[in-house]
């Protein structure tokens, strides 16, 4: 069994990540970025619609701009890719601000 050193484990590159996830904070410090790519994926969200409940409000545009446009009959278009956790604080304010509840955060 070999075991590194403090110098070993210097010289080495590292990544880390914040997340939140279930009420809590993790923080991961690696060596192999890939894991961090891979916990990414396992932790990110995406938006999606009730079709049902949606009346095309458009709040939901107007406040992720970045993520959902408008058809011409005013209803949601959303974007495939998840929702960066710089975003997730306003993705879940849209959600809970939608008149019906149309909008939803989900894990992908």
């Amino acid at each position: 069994m070999t075991t590194a050193t403090t110098a070993d484990t210097a010289a080495r590159p590292t990544a880390a990540a914040n997340w939140r996830a279930l009420g809590t904070s993790v923080r991961l410090v690696t060596t192999d970025p890939a894991l961090l790519d891979s916990c990414n994926l396992l932790l990110a969200r995406h938006l999606d619609i009730d079709w049902t409940s949606c009346r095309a409000h458009g709040l939901c545009a107007e406040l992720l701009s970045e993520h959902v446009t408008l058809d011409e009959w005013g209803y949601p278009l959303v974007d495939a890719r998840p929702v960066p956790a710089r975003t997730l604080k306003r993705a879940r304010r849209a959600a809970a601000d939608c008149p019906v509840l149309a909008l939803k955060i989900a894990a992908a």
